[in-house]
């Protein structure tokens, strides 16, 4: 009996696995060919009906950088419901621009219905100069539209925050929730550096790229199997060759900027898919790739404009939906949240809705005649942004000015990278160092240090009066001059310097960035309208320090310049820069050219309340029941970084603590607990127990046995009618597409906790790296069940093939790329040509029809 309940589960296995596979693939998301393979692929809508008066157990707003990773980790489970909300487009319409590398440089979507285009206030300290903000508002966000750098930061950067948040704070709470799961979480180095790799698939390049350019590897710093992934360029500058030994002559070592140490000089990632070179982002990582979920919808076009706000709490207001409108004076619609609402709109979107909804400085409220929901002072301040400048010199060599110069070479360029992803648009600035103060002022560093030091109380006087700072604000800000200056006796780095190929015609350059800002702005609301842009100031040069470290740098990088082997490739300097010789002069020039680096963060710090913090350990908003913050607004210190790949872990961080937020209660061990001779197979158990176990029950063992295979077989076959019409739904849904990708009405809340996944399900990839392949196990140890990997977010079947993926024939991988698979699915439809170009401006290579790049 029990050899015939084995055989009916085997049967039923192969049965199920017949029938997955023998679905009419050509209608699946799966297949590479199917021209509406996105549409079948993900919900994604710009009709307001699919989210107006309908309820969701989890509202995003904002669908960039972390609002598509998260909308992607909480719709692995089909009992929960997820809607997101986008202001802005698809990005169909910017497909060139946004997946060709080097269109990020030449061909940008700043200016662009692509971009927020927000201006901030005039900068006193900056030449009174009110400048240009791009932020990505294109499904993607940011990632969408920037320059593709991949940096987590040091492991200094990130234990900060919990020297910013200790355990000691009367806002982290250390018990534990009825479910077993943490109250308050640890955001230091040794927790987020699991998240990052889980978010990265990272390619190793070629060993004679990494040769030539001085590339430094740690292997184990990466992840394998990530959503989001990441390789050097494909083509390099020559030039560039010179970057890494010129920094070594100087003192600096090479490394791996994802080991933690970024006091290092380096050739670092971008968010490239090393099998076409395609721009990577949360977009193509995170929603393409998976099948069709009726239980995520992301609508494009509308911008939330407030949340909706029901009967108070015991912990705190509790928001019942999202407003949104496509502009100032639409039609109005209502989206429901059962559970919570999500704010993934970034440094200036999450603020400012924060504060249109009535989360922020009460006076500010009354000001502008807004209900004040809760008195949170801490919103929109502590505003810090790494602000650069950059010197150029004549090069004798190829610059990227070359192409952008010359039609022709840009359409034979595209030509080539369409048919083989190669040559000159896969290319992006990617050679980089982080000095310290040591490093740029040499023996005066300890000088200059000390003045810091005291002078440290009367920065933050002048600060507080000057920005009419709240005291807990303040107080948060003390704590972080503490960190800086710690950071500036510890040489952690203080500047990036980037090394650029277009920089004007002949000309290569290096971009001089402040990495840990002594300066801090604010973004405030101007009027209760979503449609007026706020207040943006962050505070350019307002404290003297910043100059000093920026000038040091403009002197360090002159050194660069003269020092081989660079100096054999740099001529002469052209930058204005070229004429000042006094620090006097070098701070007007940097006053007169400073500008954003795109990094903005600290609008809604995680911080103690009383230190002016928004969100706490969990994310969550001080005062709010059930509204989180989740984006680089978050962070209440600067990194040594770009900040994408910092908001990709915070969102996958974030992910698990909602999932475990809604886990369920463990059972009790003593309810499954097991004697330890009843499962001993030595025959030395207790008869005694068996008998009496028999006599208990009434049956035989015999009988026993006879019963519980019969319920086994009976058990099997009602498993495989079930899997059986579960085959069947699925082929009805993929056949049916995205049009209304709501089948059945959903109203009211869905059951959670959310489902929990089995150990085989949560297995790591298997990935080729490195020589000979392997296996990386790129999580934490103890993370939730949101640890699989995106290839198999969905809980029913794999999304993507785990053998390598069936690319078109016609688009080859790169020669010497150790490739991992990853989730990029081929298969997106042909992409328009470049702005300025039609598609008679270039012929494939050797006759073949350009296929258009897969992402």
């Amino acid at each position: 009996m029990a050899r015939s309940a084995t055989s009916t589960a085997l049967v039923a296995s192969a049965l199920v696995f017949l029938g997955v596979n023998a679905l009419p693939r050509s209608q699946t998301a799966h297949n590479a060919n199917n021209p509406n393979r996105h549409l079948l692929a993900r919900a994604v809508t710009a009709d307001p009906t699919k989210l107006s008066g309908k309820s969701f157990d989890f509202v995003i707003v904002g669908g960039g950088t972390a609002g598509l990773a998260i909308a992607a980790r909480l719709s692995e489970y089909s009992n929960t419901t997820v809607a997101v909300i986008e202001a802005g487009g698809d990005g169909s319409a910017h497909a060139d621009n946004i997946n060709i590398p080097g269109y990020s440089y030449i061909h940008g979507l700043t200016g662009t219905d692509a971009d927020w285009s927000y201006t901030i206030t005039p900068q006193p300290s900056a030449g009174n100069r009110a400048t240009k903000w791009p932020r990505g508002k294109v499904l993607g966000g940011s990632g969408s539209i920037n320059g593709m750098f991949w940096g987590i930061g040091s492991q200094r950067d990130w234990d900060a925050w919990a020297t910013l948040f200790p355990t000691s704070s009367s806002s982290y709470n250390s018990s534990t929730l009825a479910n077993g799961t943490p109250a308050s979480f640890n955001w230091s180095w040794s927790t987020i550096r699991g998240y990052h790799k889980k978010s990265e698939n990272f390619t190793v390049p070629p060993t004679d790229q990494q040769t030539q350019f001085g590339m430094v590897i740690d292997h184990d710093a990466h992840g394998y199997g990530g959503a989001i992934q990441t390789t050097m360029s494909e083509y390099i500058y020559d030039g560039i060759a010179n970057w890494v030994p010129t920094l070594v002559a100087l003192g600096m070592t090479k490394g791996d900027l994802a080991s933690g140490d970024t006091h290092v000089v380096s050739i670092t990632p971008s968010t490239l898919n090393a099998h076409n070179f395609t721009r990577s982002n949360s977009m193509a990582g995170y929603i393409n790739p998976v099948g069709p979920r009726s239980n995520l919808v992301i609508l494009t076009g509308m911008q939330a404009t407030s949340l909706v706000w029901g009967n108070e709490g015991s912990s705190g207001a509790v928001a019942t939906g999202v407003n949104f409108a496509a502009s100032a004076g639409a039609q109005s619609y209502t989206v429901k949240a059962n559970k919570e609402v999500i704010l993934c709109g970034g440094t200036v979107g999450s603020a400012q809705l924060l504060q249109l909804s009535g989360v922020g400085p009460k006076s500010l409220m009354t000001s502008l005649n807004i209900d004040s929901v809760v008195d949170l002072p801490g919103v929109g301040q502590n505003l810090q942004d790494h602000g650069a400048t950059s010197v150029a010199w004549a090069v004798d060599g190829a610059t990227w000015w070359d192409l952008l110069s010359n039609d022709t070479l840009q359409a034979q360029q595209l030509t080539q990278w369409r048919d083989d992803a190669t040559g000159l648009w896969t290319y992006i600035n990617e050679a980089v160092a982080y000095p310290s103060i040591q490093d740029i002022m040499g023996t005066s560093a300890d000088t200059w240090i000390n003045t810091v030091s005291s002078g440290l109380s009367s920065a933050l006087s002048s600060l507080s009066t000057s920005q009419s700072l709240d005291s807990t604000v303040l107080k948060g800000i003390t704590q972080q001059f503490n960190i800086q200056l710690d950071m500036l006796k510890n040489s952690v780095g203080q500047l990036e310097i980037i090394m650029t190929m277009l920089a004007g015609a002949g000309n290569a350059g290096i971009q001089v960035a402040q990495q840990h800002a002594w300066s801090r702005g604010a973004l405030t609301i101007n009027s209760s309208s979503a449609f007026d842009y706020p207040s943006i100031n962050p505070n350019y040069l307002n404290n003297g320090w910043d100059v000093d470290i920026i000038t040091a740098g403009i002197k360090y990088v002159r050194t660069i310049g003269s020092t081989a082997p660079m100096s054999s490739y740099f001529k002469s300097e052209t930058s204005t820069t070229s004429a000042a010789t006094t620090d006097d002069a070098i701070g007007t020039y940097i006053a007169n050219s400073i500008a954003t680096e795109y990094h903005p963060i600290g609008t809604c710090s995680m911080l103690p309340l009383d230190m002016g913090g928004v969100v706490d350990t969990t994310l969550r908003v001080y005062g709010t029941a059930n509204v989180r913050v989740i984006d680089a607004s978050v962070m209440p210190i600067h990194v040594t970084a770009h900040t994408m790949a910092s908001a990709y872990a915070i969102a996958e961080y974030g992910a698990d603590i909602i999932k475990m937020a809604y886990w369920p209660v463990p059972v009790s061990s003593t309810t499954t607990s097991t004697k330890a001779g009843a499962t001993n197979g030595s025959g030395t158990g207790n008869s005694s127990e068996s008998a009496s176990s028999d006599s208990q029950s009434g049956l035989t063992s015999n009988q026993r046995t006879i019963v519980i295979a019969t319920t086994i077989g009976v058990g099997g076959a009602a498993l495989l009618l079930g899997l059986l019409f579960w085959v069947s739904r699925r082929g009805q849904q993929k056949t049916k597409g995205p049009e209304d990708p709501w089948r059945s009405s959903f109203g009211g809340a869905h059951n959670l906790p959310m489902q929990n996944m089995s150990n085989t399900e949560l297995a790591a990839p298997t990935a080729p790296f490195k020589d000979g392949g392997g296996k990386y196990d790129y999580r934490m140890s103890g993370m939730s069940s949101s640890s699989m990997d995106t290839a198999q977010l969905h809980a029913a079947t794999p999304l993507a093939d785990r053998q390598s993926l069936a690319y078109d024939s016609t688009v080859p991988l790169s020669p010497g790329y150790s490739y991992s698979p990853g989730v990029s699915i081929p298969g997106t439809p042909q992409m328009g040509p470049a702005p300025g170009l039609t598609a008679h401006d270039y012929t494939p290579v050797s006759g073949r029809a350009s296929p258009g790049p897969r992402i």
